[in-house]
């Protein structure tokens, strides 16, 4: 995906979470033009802490896919994901 896209995805998730903020912990892994990383939401007085990691596969310097992976994702009902 190139910058404009994943700029509003991200626009689109801030403003579903309602500002929450995620925070990357530990490293970032990287292997043969993948990169994976954990990240937490630290909880709030409206949620539970939400725990996920994501997989980024690079084409040269752009994202060309990213796989989030969050436990109980389907509950969230975020706008524009959809299950399978």
């Amino acid at each position: 995906i190139g910058r404009e896209a994943l700029n509003t995805r991200i626009d689109q998730l801030q403003k579903h979470f309602g500002g929450l903020s995620f925070v990357v912990t530990g490293s970032i892994e990287h292997h043969h033009g993948y990169a994976s990383y954990q990240w937490v939401q630290p909880a709030t007085a409206k949620s539970g802490e939400v725990l996920g990691w994501d997989v980024l596969h690079f084409d040269g310097d752009l994202i060309d896919c990213a796989v989030m992976f969050i436990p109980g994702f389907d509950e969230l009902d975020v706008p524009g994901f959809h299950s399978r």
